[in-house]
């Protein structure tokens, strides 16, 4: 069973790069979107949506937003 993760949409560039580069050398052990892709919520959700988006896809949630975040978990 692959590792899946979700990408805050403000961690683009070389993290989101470096995962995915990772991604694709461990084959299915790991799958990795970010929001806005076609398969993810969209730009600009809000984050109780993302959270719940996450659980229903058994998705990780990886993002730095430490401001308001935690008050939806």
């Amino acid at each position: 069973m692959p590792l899946k993760y979700l990408i805050d949409e403000h961690l683009r560039g070389d993290f989101l790069e470096s995962l995915r580069i990772a991604a694709q050398q461990a084959g299915s052990f790991l799958d990795a979107c970010q929001i806005g892709d076609p398969q993810a919520p969209g730009l600009a959700a809000l984050h109780p949506d993302i959270l719940l988006w996450c659980q229903a896809h058994d998705r990780v949630l990886i993002s730095r937003d430490v401001r308001t975040l935690p008050g939806h978990l």
